[in-house]
């Protein structure tokens, strides 16, 4: 008699040899899924199903998968599913004879239908068919007339989408709606009900309550209007550049959104954000479907109060105004530079540092520092002779910091405390403007030589005994 654990091992063994024998006779075949995102009707789990359960009805042993999750079937641009392979096909390395894909539109919605054409062509001449789960085509010529139309239908939904959406965000954007992206710096967005009611104001970062509400701006953090305030202030009245304004604000202890430290690009992102002013503009940029950017006509741009301006309308146009006048600075000649110079001397009769930087037809003095290396090398080009400044160096050289300390050391010792209108009323002394920026202010430059400060006007008692 048989042992019955032999007859067992004989059952699994030729089980297993018609498991093998089953799976040889299936075409080994891949699957492309696409999904635009994730809340699409056809996601690429509900692809999976339907490509699994045709595989099971037709036959077909899925031996590789190829994914583009989150991706527009207008291009094949970023979509490395396809990519990878239309590379596998062409250069011969694909183990499978077909390519599942649900419908034409995961394929792609390609606003020329030939495209699409040309990527099956490519792989049909090498071999490998693509099959469409969900719709069946015949290999006849109603079946690629069909098959045609679909391409175009399927590129055509993308277009009509695209002008809805489009169309959709200038209504929004008339009305004052936060459209989406990063939230500027000094402003908050606000919930609006759909009954016009208002709601909480969003964290940054913070998505709104239900799909229906629609968000406005608002004022933001005070802190952060505060910086922008400042950032003005810096750039128009002390006629600070973006990087030294980072530097100061880094010093400050001021951070950006992130929590990062400002950097001169913040800053530069706050001079030109209009939004501050309380003016919503759009229509500025204009990119047809499938083509590319395009900067419009200003009379063509809308525009909408959307709140209370965080900056006065005046002082943003000021700082775009220094904005063009630098980047004009920047783009003269040495040539034009020193003619300039000459016409503010013919004007004015004397150059110094205060008469250049004053002059309208001339650059800061600052520039001839960084092109000619101080402003009285720039003087000197044009016949002008050196002059001396208040501690006897020559114009336009940089006055070293132990220069500037004894000086405060010495006006202390003279009337027992420095301020800043005894730094005016003292000849001799280093205007107060090139302690503030060589140091911050006046009081950290006191505190740098070990001088007392004093905010106090002086009296007739405060000169130091002897």
């Amino acid at each position: 008699m048989r042992d019955p654990r032999q007859l067992k091992g004989k059952s699994m063994s030729k089980n297993a040899e018609a498991a093998v024998g089953e799976r040889a006779a299936l075409i080994p075949a891949a699957q492309y899924l696409r999904a635009s995102s994730e809340v699409q009707k056809y996601s690429s789990f509900h692809q999976r199903a339907s490509i699994a359960e045709f595989s099971k009805r037709e036959g077909y042993d899925i031996v590789r998968t190829y994914v583009d999750e989150g991706k527009s079937g207008v291009s094949t641009k970023g979509r490395k599913g396809l990519s990878d392979m239309l590379a596998d096909i062409v250069a011969g390395r694909a183990e499978y004879r077909t390519i599942l894909v649900l419908d034409v539109s995961r394929w792609g919605r390609y606003q020329d239908p030939d495209e699409a054409a040309h990527y099956e062509f490519l792989c049909r001449s090498s071999g490998i068919s693509v099959r469409y789960v969900a719709e069946a085509f015949d290999e006849n010529p109603t079946g690629a007339i069909l098959k045609q139309l679909k391409r175009v239908m399927a590129g055509e939904y993308s277009r009509e989408l695209s002008e809805r959406i489009r169309r959709a965000k200038r209504i929004n954007r008339a009305l004052g709606l936060v459209q989406g992206g990063a939230c500027p710096y000094g402003v908050a967005r606000q919930e609006l009900l759909p009954d016009g009611s208002l709601g909480k104001v969003l964290r940054r970062g913070e998505r709104k309550s239900h799909p229906e509400y629609r968000l406005r701006y608002v004022h933001g953090d005070e802190r952060e209007i505060g910086v922008v305030r400042k950032i003005f202030d810096l750039y128009l009245v002390r006629k600070k550049l973006p990087a030294q304004i980072a530097r100061i604000l880094q010093r400050d202890g001021e951070t950006w959104t992130s929590g990062e430290p400002i950097t001169f690009q913040h800053v530069r992102r706050v001079l030109t954000c209009e939004l501050l002013t309380g003016v919503l503009r759009f229509g500025k940029e204009a990119r047809p479907f499938g083509g590319p950017r395009t900067i419009q006509p200003r009379s063509t741009w809308g525009e909408v109060r959307v709140m209370e301006p965080i900056v006065p309308p005046r002082t943003y146009a000021a700082a775009q105004r220094r904005r063009a006048w630098l980047a004009d600075n920047r783009r003269r000649s040495e040539e034009r530079m020193l003619s300039d110079l000459r016409r503010v001397r013919d004007r004015v009769g004397r150059l110094s540092t205060s008469v250049v930087d004053e002059a309208p037809e001339c650059c800061n003095a600052s520039y001839y520092d960084k092109r000619f290396g101080t402003l009285g090398r720039a003087m000197a080009l044009i016949g002008e002779k050196p002059r001396l400044n208040r501690l006897g160096s020559v114009l336009g050289r940089k006055i070293g910091e132990e220069q500037l300390l004894t000086a405060l050391r010495r006006i202390e010792h003279e009337r027992g405390s420095v301020s800043t209108s005894l730094l005016i009323k003292t000849p001799d002394a280093p205007s107060y403007m090139t302690y503030i920026k060589r140091f911050g202010s006046v009081a950290a430059a006191c505190e740098a030589a070990g001088a007392r400060y004093s905010r106090l006007r002086p009296g007739p008692l405060a000169r130091a005994p002897g």
